[in-house]
């Protein structure tokens, strides 16, 4: 059974945006397509608000990000998958949202970035 990723707008952004000026924006983005090339290897989902957030072109909208945590928990995605250091894959934010969660009985997916679950393939 494969595993299942939710994916979230960053990601999305990285693939579609043109080619970023600035190095680590490129290392982003042709990480993401790496990723982007092995994703056969699982269910990729999204959500509504990932549809929506993508047609209006708002990545920073905040409820959002925390909509997008509560949908792949309530869902029982394996992995969250996320450019968004700041604010999703952090894991100061993570060990409380963990916590809270874990009151009550439910799982926060892993929360990572396409570089992570690409794995050891990539590693220099």
């Amino acid at each position: 059974m494969k595993r299942k990723v939710y994916i979230e707008t960053s990601v999305i952004s990285y693939l579609t945006a043109r080619s970023s000026k600035t190095i680590l924006g490129a290392a982003h983005q042709q990480l993401t397509q790496s990723w982007w090339e092995k994703r056969f290897e699982y269910d990729l989902c999204v959500s509504q608000s990932v549809w929506q957030e993508c047609a209006a072109g708002n990545p920073d909208a905040a409820e959002r990000r925390l909509a997008a945590l509560a949908i792949a928990t309530l869902h029982h995605v394996d992995f969250l998958l996320t450019w968004n250091c700041r604010h999703i894959a952090n894991p100061v934010i993570q060990e409380g949202i963990a916590e809270y969660l874990e009151q009550q009985t439910l799982f926060l997916p892993i929360i990572c970035t396409p570089e992570e679950l690409i794995g050891g393939n990539n590693d220099e």
